[in-house]
């Protein structure tokens, strides 16, 4: 999470997140009691201005390196709240992780910018 901060990416929410739809959309944000706070390891529990709601456009599970992540996968889609959304295999702790992240939002046609 910290690396995709430093990235370019926004903290929405960290642990829960309340969804909704609109639109036929997924829509998220931090619960009133979580917003603007996030978790470092060994630091605490610290501030980092969010962005107050989000569309949601993909899911990405974090595999550890010991996974195997398909280098040419099919694609793969999970639904919630009725909104099918593709859902991405990454290993969470590889130095490309934030830029795999942000190549498959442009991807989607989600654009994402790096800092």
């Amino acid at each position: 999470m910290l690396r995709a901060l430093d990235c370019g990416f926004r903290l929405v929410a960290d642990d829960r997140t309340e969804v909704w739809t609109s639109g036929g959309r997924l829509f998220g944000r931090a619960p009133d009691s979580l917003r603007g706070m996030i978790e470092l390891r060994g630091l605490g529990v610290v501030e980092e201005p969010p962005l107050p709601l989000t569309e949601v456009a993909m899911i990405v599970l974090c595999e550890d390196s010991s996974s195997q992540v398909e280098r040419l996968p099919e694609p793969e889609f999970e639904e919630i709240c009725s909104v099918a959304l593709p859902r991405l295999r990454a290993h969470a702790l590889d130095a490309s992780a934030p830029a795999k992240l942000g190549r498959a939002l442009n991807h989607l046609g989600h654009g994402f910018r790096a800092a």
